[in-house]
């Protein structure tokens, strides 16, 4: 195990850019630290090898996490990291090494690449708990495609809207709303990392949002740290599915908040996800990409007509690890997360 030296941070991001796309995750974690644009610091790189890595796993730094009014290590819903390898095996190797991951509590891998990378992630996950809960079974029909955007491919937007709605970004006032609408939501710490990333005299990483007359955010789109747009909603009704089998046998676990019926069809989706994109272009990225949820076929056509393209034999899934206090009842739960509504991405 090494942890890369922070000279070594521009020779590694050279080295990435031969696996991309599946590499733009652990690449623009590394791109937004050495450029100094829309960074997420308190990250460091653990790689199994150097030069050449074949494993990497970007974690959060475990000195730092008492130094702030808030854990840095929570990103979203709890402890953080993101994977990458192009050796699915190198990376089972290195997750495994001691020390390399906190296995005592929850930990969510971000993004992970399938099938290869999860199935790596999953067995050794599987090694040091329990499976208590289980959905997918490593299959690729729950994971997320993935569409890219690019400068010069992205297609024009009115940011023409009717009278009482405004196109602008969210502020740390918008927090609670997203979390309860977000379908991973309904945590403080989501709140909390919400509250953190859009306040501009914090990391203030970029957003768009077309907001009512009484300035309620009715459908948005942000920025994360690994490059991609995430978090999408607009108002409507929702049913959300959460297929997973418990010890008893029982399916289910649905999630169904209420939304605004009243702002489908009229083009927001397609004007936050525009503004956001031109802001990530006009800072100097090259491209960005977002996750298409299996059967999200309204999201889809949005992103099409924005001149976003699949990316062929890339899809991404998110593994939560549940892990306990007690060490010696730990479990393991790869959730699945479908989203039958078309207002959400990933």
């Amino acid at each position: 195990m090494l942890i890369l030296e922070r000279e070594l941070f521009e020779q590694c991001l050279d080295y990435l850019r031969q696996y991309q796309p599946s590499s733009l995750p652990i690449y623009y974690l590394l791109y937004g630290i050495c450029n100094k644009n829309h960074p997420w610091n308190g990250s460091e790189f653990v790689v199994d090898q150097w030069p050449n890595p074949k494993a990497i796993v970007c974690r959060p730094i475990a000195s730092l996490k008492n130094a702030h009014r808030r854990d840095p290590s929570v990103r979203q819903i709890c402890y953080t990291v993101t994977v990458w390898s192009c050796d699915p095996e190198k990376l089972e190797q290195l997750l495994s090494k001691p020390n390399i991951l906190p296995w005592n509590r929850e930990i969510m891998f971000h993004g992970v690449s399938c099938p290869g990378d999860r199935n790596a992630v999953e067995n050794v996950c599987l090694r040091e708990g329990e499976l208590d809960v289980a959905a997918g079974n490593g299959c690729e029909q729950d994971c997320c495609d993935v569409m890219e955007l690019r400068p010069e491919t992205l297609r024009l937007c009115s940011l023409d809207v009717p009278v009482g709605f405004t196109v602008g970004c969210l502020l740390p006032c918008h927090a609670a709303q997203i979390t309860k609408q977000w379908a991973f939501g309904g945590n403080e710490s989501t709140k909390h990392f919400l509250e953190f990333v859009l306040n501009p005299d914090e990391l203030g990483f970029p957003s768009a949002a077309v907001f009512d007359s009484s300035g309620k955010a009715v459908s948005y789109i942000l920025f994360e740290a690994e490059g991609n747009m995430a978090m999408g909603y607009t108002g409507r009704t929702i049913v959300i599915h959460i297929p997973c089998t418990d010890r008893t046998g029982n399916q289910g676990f649905p999630f169904s908040p209420v939304a605004d019926k009243e702002y489908r069809g009229r083009g927001f989706f397609r004007i936050v996800n525009y503004v956001l994109a031109k802001q990530l272009f006009d800072s100097g990225r090259r491209n960005t990409y977002v996750q298409i949820a299996p059967g999200n076929n309204a999201s889809r056509s949005t992103y099409i007509s924005l001149g976003a393209v699949d990316i062929p034999d890339w899809k991404q899934h998110w593994v939560l690890y549940r892990g306990r206090k007690d060490k010696s009842d730990r479990s393991f739960v790869p959730v699945t997360f479908n989203y039958l509504n078309e207002g959400f991405t990933k």
